[in-house]
């Protein structure tokens, strides 16, 4: 099976042990939805548990139906917490010529750690920053950081006007 082919290879690949992971698939436009998750569920999911180990956690999955070049975005969790936020991410995928309109194109995402700069604790964007952010605090300490990201970029959401 291609899971049991593959994943080995990609695990190799990291540098630390694997700890979150994904599947997807890209289905071509002649074929339907349920081809893509008949081949990612079953086919996938055992040999990527397998081989990282433990795997307590459902593996997010991506399906969707697309010409060739399309892109797919595959969710990333832990492998054993779902509820492990630093380890919500996505990892965005695609081939220019694939899939064609009678393939599949079937994705394995793997992660050796969560993400960069988790904003799972509302106070760490202040010592993130390295800045005090006056009177606010907890969520209203996020909300305004992130509205001031959207009108100027990051500069604005550092306090420099």
């Amino acid at each position: 099976m291609l899971g049991e082919r593959l994943m080995p290879e990609l695990v190799k690949l990291l540098d630390r042990p694997a700890v979150s992971y994904g599947k997807g698939a890209i289905v071509g436009v002649d074929g339907e939805m349920e081809h893509g998750g008949a081949c990612v569920h079953p086919t996938l999911g055992k040999p990527m548990r397998a081989v990282i180990g433990g795997g307590e956690a459902i593996i997010s999955s991506n399906v969707k139906v697309a010409a060739a070049g399309a892109s797919l975005d595959v969710p990333l969790g832990h492998k054993d917490d779902s509820w492990s936020f630093p380890h919500f991410d996505t990892i965005t995928v695609s081939v220019a010529d694939a899939p064609r309109p009678n393939e599949i194109l079937l994705v394995m995402a793997i992660a050796d750690g969560g993400r960069l700069q988790p904003f799972d604790n509302p106070h760490r964007v202040a010592d993130h920053w390295g800045r005090a952010l006056g009177e606010l605090q907890g969520p209203a300490c996020v909300k305004a950081q992130l509205e001031r990201a959207k009108i100027g970029g990051f500069t604005r959401a550092l306090g420099r006007q």
